[in-house]
C-alpha cells in the first residue's frame, strides 16, 4: 500500500474498472543512471466533501473512476471509502481540509553516445 492520503486515493480510484494484466517485457537495459527525491505538495479546501466534490468534476483519475463504476452502482461505495480515508488522515482541526502527500521525482540520466 502507498504511503499517505493520495497514494492510498490512487489505490482506491480504479476500483473493479482495473484492466486485465498485460504481459510486457521490459525493454534491454541502457544503462542508465537514475536519481529519486521525495517532493510534497499539499491540497487544502473547504472540507472533505468539498475536496470530494472538486475531485469529481476536476481529477482525472476520480473523474473516470466515477464514469467507470456509477453505471455499476459501485461509485457510492468507493465514494465513502475516500471520505472515509481523507477524514482519517486530514491534517486540518478546524472543519476545513488538509493533507500532505508525497510524491516521487525521478531523474533518468543516459549514457552519452559519442
Amino acid at each position: 500500500m502507498d504511503e499517505g492520503a493520495q497514494g492510498q486515493a490512487a489505490d482506491r480510484d480504479l476500483g473493479d474498472a482495473e484492466p486485465e494484466n498485460v504481459a510486457l517485457e521490459p525493454p534491454e537495459p541502457l544503462g542508465v543512471e537514475l536519481e529519486f527525491e521525495r517532493g510534497q505538495v499539499d491540497f487544502e479546501d473547504e472540507s472533505v466533501d468539498a475536496w470530494l466534490a472538486y475531485g469529481e468534476e476536476k481529477l482525472g483519475p476520480m473523474v473516470m473512476a466515477r464514469a467507470a463504476l456509477e453505471p455499476q452502482g459501485k461509485w457510492d461505495a468507493l465514494r465513502a471509502d475516500l471520505e472515509a480515508l481523507y477524514h482519517r488522515e486530514n491534517k486540518a482541526t478546524d472543519g476545513s481540509f488538509r493533507v500532505e502527500p508525497e510524491y516521487l521525482v525521478t531523474v533518468a540520466r543516459l549514457p552519452v553516445s559519442r
